[in-house]
């Protein structure tokens, strides 16, 4: 999964469940003689934790300092439990000074529920 967009942000958001959002906060010119490539923490990952553990939300906050690049993933079982679990990972992203644009990211099985879920 790659982050990286040729802007200074990149969004990612994915078809399957839920939300991933990553933001590049590193120096491109760095990041251009770079030759790693990023590795990102997919749904899916989020998904085997949530099994695993028996547990109905996940969300995932990780910084990668090789390409200092923060990331998010959430993850619900249900349409309800990923609206909760994307609202909390907007709430770390809102935390650490993410763009807002970023910090209203809604899982794409919820796009059409997501005024029965509000506060």
């Amino acid at each position: 999964m790659d982050c990286s967009n040729g802007s200074d942000l990149g969004y990612l958001h994915n078809d399957n469940v839920d939300v991933i959002n990553c933001v590049d906060l590193g120096n491109k010119k760095e990041k251009t003689e770079m030759k790693e490539e990023y590795i990102g923490i997919s749904i899916e990952d989020a998904k085997e934790l949530a099994d695993k553990y028996q547990k109905s939300q996940v969300i995932i906050f990780t910084w990668d300092k090789f390409h200092e690049t923060e990331h998010v993933v959430t993850y619900g079982n249900t349409a309800e439990d990923s609206v909760h679990a994307a609202r909390g990972g907007n709430f770390i992203k809102k935390a650490l000074g993410w763009p807002e644009n970023l910090c209203k990211s809604i899982p794409k099985r919820c796009k059409n529920c997501d005024k029965k879920y509000e506060d």
